[in-house]
């Protein structure tokens, strides 16, 4: 067991396990039909963290997947992804996409959603938006569920093992729910104490 450890670094049990402790959250361990999963409540809300397989029959992937429901403004939605070659290319091509007018976002990721004007007022936050602009990976959306609501959900390829770049997920998450209740109930506070903490 030290050595498989000493090759591959700590097991999911033992990073999600002790992320979950160190957070206030909860860790169920899974078995032979279930994933591992966290729960972190914040506000509200209950943050949950898992994984998924997807098999395409000779080949399977695993991701790495963060989710919450949330209430936003009928027909919302909103897609934050890292640029990348392809991304670039669509450039060329005239693909759509929305300047929220920082160049930390802008100039590093891809902006889609609808209304413009709601994904620039939720993106001119700068807590949110200098949260965004450290992530190493992202594939970040708000998804219209239509009657069922919407949907916050964030993908990765893999099983997120590090604790930082949990913490950095899990802030980032926290920093979008309080700014979408911003929107909703002005005067509300951007950043509480919990999330400052994480943000340390």
């Amino acid at each position: 067991m030290g050595l498989w450890r000493n090759i591959f670094g700590p097991s999911q049990v033992e990073v999600w396990s002790e992320f979950a402790q160190s957070m206030g959250g909860t860790f169920v361990k899974g078995g032979w039909f279930s994933t591992h999963v966290v729960t972190w409540p914040h506000k509200e809300w209950t943050i949950t963290l898992d994984t998924y397989v997807v098999s395409t029959g000779k080949h399977s992937t695993t991701y790495t997947r963060i989710r919450t429901g949330v209430m936003a403004p009928a027909g919302t939605e909103f897609a934050v992804t890292k640029r990348s070659f392809f991304s670039k290319v669509g450039d060329v091509l005239g693909m759509q996409r929305i300047p929220v007018g920082n160049p930390s976002i802008d100039d590093n990721f891809v902006v889609k959603g609808k209304p413009d004007v709601f994904v620039k007022e939720l993106l001119s936050d700068i807590d949110l938006a200098a949260q965004i602009a450290v992530q190493p990976q992202l594939d970040y959306r708000l998804i219209n569920l239509g009657a069922a609501g919407h949907e916050l959900k964030f993908i990765q390829v893999g099983i997120v093992k590090k604790p930082d770049r949990l913490i950095q997920l899990f802030a980032l998450f926290a920093l979008t729910l309080d700014r979408l209740q911003a929107m909703r109930e002005p005067g509300e506070k951007s950043v509480d104490e919990k999330v400052a903490s994480l943000l340390k």
